[in-house]
């Protein structure tokens, strides 16, 4: 069973049935492959809205396959280029160096 097919228990926490909503907007293909986020974009980023606010997709995937948070300061890259794409094996957490400036990131919502 692929990673996105897992549906949550009903019994789950608010959160997991949310990302099961999130996980229907991902198009899973070939292990390799990019996943296509097929939900709203902006700045041509995958986003989704929980409780009236806005996130990037790739960003909530690599927190919940990782199990951790993303720390501040730090982002998402995607190592196959494409800023739609969902796959975890794409997505890799780099920290900002210290000579660069939140400016230097103008298409992250939140670092």
């Amino acid at each position: 069973m692929s990673f996105f097919e897992k549906v949550p228990d009903p019994d789950f926490p608010l959160e997991e049935w949310h990302m099961f909503k999130v996980f229907l907007l991902i198009e899973e293909k070939e292990e390799d492959e990019c996943f296509p986020w097929k939900g709203r974009k902006i700045n041509g980023y995958g986003v989704y809205n929980y409780e009236c606010t806005w996130g990037y997709a790739h960003r909530l995937v690599w927190e919940w396959v990782h199990n951790k948070i993303i720390p501040k300061g730090a982002y998402i890259r995607h190592s196959c280029g494409n800023k739609l794409c969902q796959n975890p094996s794409h997505l890799s957490m780099r920290e900002r160096k210290a000579s660069q400036k939140a400016s230097d990131f103008p298409f992250l919502l939140s670092v």
